[in-house]
């Protein structure tokens, strides 16, 4: 999705949360990235022997990667890997800076800051530089794998949410109204696909006022069902922000 929504990759790009493997770093560099950044809080024990056989196989399937990457055993210097807190979204763009695009998949509902992670993101671009981010606002399985409602992990007060989840990889219910606030703040333009709504399930990405209104609708329904539960942290929350149960970020720093 990042390849398809970017009008012009090149340059350098940081991709956040990985999970241990550069098979998306290699597509980047296909499509015009000059080197790519990997950087993940977590480390992977991944098979560095079925590592290296998918990235062969990336490689020799595209003529533009073999031209670059047949005669070596390597992929740096044109794809790093960094792993630890240092490598964390929050604190690692305060030391890496100069990117034209910065990438990510599902990581920002679980970075313990992601308002912050997304402020350095903004400062560590270049001018005209993009971001591309899919957000998953759902719980995750928390309360839904047990066959309870979908905003159901929206019922926990805030004193007691960290409790459940700091630490574990659950979500850390910042929604979608949060991210548009901190990217006006920061005068980028952006616009927002919603990819999955509560109630409904996956969606053909589009902007929320585009989407079909009987999706909408049902949407809605189910926020209205479940708010007279919510913690008061989301009770004054616009309904059709809480009705977004994910979407596709994408964002532009003025040149």
């Amino acid at each position: 999705m990042y390849i398809s929504a970017a009008p012009d990759l090149h340059g350098a790009v940081a991709e956040i949360g990985p999970r241990g493997n550069a098979a998306v770093a290699l597509h980047l560099i296909a499509h015009g990235c000059e080197r790519v950044d990997l950087l993940d809080r977590f480390s992977f024990g991944h098979d560095p022997a079925l590592l290296s056989k998918m990235y062969r196989g990336i490689i020799e399937a595209d003529a533009r990667l073999s031209a670059i990457f047949s005669d070596r055993d390597e992929l740096t210097p044109d794809i790093s890997t960094h792993f630890g807190e240092k490598a964390a979204a929050e604190v690692f763009f305060d030391a890496h800076r100069g990117y034209d695009a910065i990438v990510s998949c599902a990581v920002f509902e679980h970075l313990y800051d992601p308002l912050t992670a997304l402020d350095k993101m903004a400062s560590a671009l270049n001018p005209g530089g993009w971001l591309f981010h899919q957000v998953d606002l759902r719980d995750h399985g928390m309360f839904t794998a047990g066959g309870h409602p979908e905003l159901t992990f929206l019922t926990i007060p805030n004193w007691l949410y960290p409790y459940m989840s700091r630490g574990r990889g659950r979500p850390n219910r910042v929604l979608i109204d949060s991210y548009r606030h901190a990217l006006a703040r920061l005068g980028m333009r952006y616009e927002f696909q919603v990819t999955h709504l509560v109630g409904v399930g996956a969606v053909t990405p589009a902007p929320y006022d585009q989407l079909p209104e009987a999706q909408r609708a049902l949407a809605l329904d189910a926020v209205r069902r479940a708010r007279p539960h919510l913690s008061k942290a989301f009770q004054d929350r616009d309904e059709r922000d809480l009705s977004v149960a994910s979407f596709f970020m994408t964002a532009v720093k003025q040149a």
